[in-house]
């Protein structure tokens, strides 16, 4: 999670990688979490608020 990635992406991973199938819900939600805690940054991919790019903080 070095570079950014969406949702939509993250969501392809845990289905390919564990076979695990998360909704794009419960992964929005988990990933704001850790974004509001700050373990995370966040990228507005396209300005609007709509697609956010999600990578690990690197301080």
């Amino acid at each position: 999670m070095l570079e950014g990635q969406t949702v939509g992406h993250l969501i392809e991973y845990c289905e390919e990688k564990y076979n695990r199938e998360l909704n794009s819900q419960e992964a929005s939600r988990e990933l704001r979490r850790l974004y509001q805690k700050g373990i995370l940054d966040r990228e507005d991919k396209f300005g609007n608020g709509s697609v956010y790019l999600y990578k690990l903080k690197t301080d």
